[in-house]
């Protein structure tokens, strides 16, 4: 017969009979929790449609302006292109912290009278 998780624990002293299956019932769900694939992030075009359409129409105004200010030879495509890059580079910081923080949860202990 094989032994489980739960007899090698309390063959070993780590727990008594009385805590043993809500040790193992957080070790299940950390384990759990571990398994769980990274999320993905999302590329730059999904980036640039969640930007607000007020913040688009924004950053055109600001790319002409700069480029009628800027002489003849530099048309408003590259200011926009420049806020863009800024505009994902911010959003990417977003996105990566908040998966830092979202990304394998701290498993929580089973609440009294909770299964696994």
């Amino acid at each position: 017969m094989t032994e489980t998780l739960r007899d090698k624990l309390i063959r070993c002293g780590w727990v008594t009979d009385f805590n043993a299956d809500t040790l193992v019932r957080l070790i299940e769900r950390h384990y759990a929790a571990l398994a769980q694939p990274e999320p993905e992030g999302l590329t730059d075009e999904e980036l640039l449609e969640l930007m607000p359409e007020g913040f688009r129409g924004d950053l055109a105004i600001v790319s002409r302006m700069a480029a009628h200010g800027a002489g003849p030879d530099v048309g408003p495509g590259l200011f926009r292109v420049s806020l863009n890059t800024g505009a994902l580079d911010y959003a990417r910081a977003v996105e990566a912290a908040v998966l830092a923080r979202t990304r394998h949860p701290t498993p929580q202990p089973p609440a009294d009278g909770e299964v696994g």
